[in-house]
């Protein structure tokens, strides 16, 4: 006997990159049980088939949260939080950090590079000068930069430590490397202006948190269609018993059941299709 397949919704947190989404998709293909996984990450959402003799949602859950994500059960589509307000509450948020971080990466920058653009700095905090005071002023700038990306080391280590990075992996060790090369060079055996490499690191982090709110206002328009098209979804069909019409749920409608159709009407078809064989009666 075929043994029955459940289809599961869940709604994944954490994802930054296409290889966040192979790495959710493959936690999922490892539990014992699961035939398929699908994850779409532009919505945040994971459509796992699953055996439930063998499997369970719980397990399903454990597996995304040991892979570094988060993961909670949506019982039904319309039970998931709109997908246009988690992208507006994300787009708000990678907003801010990115503003902060432009703040301070700008003035980093200008300090760092204006010797090269032939802009003299004062004597009190000159490279020439005063090196050691230059460096502690770009320092001073870096770190809230670093504050407004810490979201890059928090979740891009422990995916190095698993073995599975990530670009915020990427991130994380490129500017962990130019502030540690820096701060080599400030506080280090010899103090050398030339090894400064602090606005790097700011204008990575800037740079890539800009990039990441663009996408973020470009998911939340396109959630927002999405969700658009969603309320046009019918909650009810006419169901045809024994010459009656009467409206019922859309939920309750069975196999066998002949349903009218109207002109202009509007069917949810994906899911009246799950529940074939069904009657059609398309007439006035």
């Amino acid at each position: 006997m075929e043994q029955e397949i459940e289809v599961i919704n869940l709604d994944i947190q954490g994802m930054s990159c296409a290889s966040c989404v192979i790495s959710v998709e493959k936690a999922l293909g490892d539990v014992e049980g699961v035939e398929l996984a699908e994850v779409n990450f532009a919505l945040n959402r994971a459509a796992v088939h699953y055996n439930p003799e063998i499997a369970n949602p719980s397990a399903l859950e454990a597996s995304v949260e040991a892979a570094g994500f988060e993961a909670s059960r949506l019982q039904d589509f319309a039970d998931a939080p709109e997908p246009s307000e988690q992208s507006e509450q994300e787009y708000v948020k990678f907003r801010g950090k990115m503003w902060l971080a432009l703040v301070f990466t700008v003035p980093l920058v200008l300090l760092a590079m204006g010797p090269m653009l032939g802009f003299s700095l004062p004597l009190l905090f000159s490279p020439e000068t005063n090196p050691l005071r230059y460096g502690l002023i770009q320092l001073l700038l870096t770190l809230p930069v670093l504050w407004a990306g810490r979201e890059f080391y928090s979740k891009g280590v422990p995916a190095f430590l698993r073995r599975k990075p990530n670009m915020d992996t990427l991130v994380a060790l490129g500017t962990a490397a130019a502030v540690g090369f820096s701060l080599w060079n400030l506080f280090g055996t010899q103090l050398n202006a030339e090894g400064f490499y602090f606005e790097t690191a700011g204008v990575i982090i800037a740079l890539i948190l800009l990039g990441k709110s663009l996408e973020a206002k470009s998911k939340s328009r396109a959630s927002a269609a999405i969700s658009s098209l969603l309320k046009l979804r019918p909650k009810e069909a006419i169901l045809v018993h024994e010459g009656k019409e009467s409206n019922i749920s859309i939920d309750l409608v069975h196999p066998g059941d002949v349903l009218r159709v109207r002109p202009g009407g509007i069917i949810r078809q994906m899911e009246l299709l799950s529940k074939v064989p069904v009657m059609w009666m398309n007439r006035c």
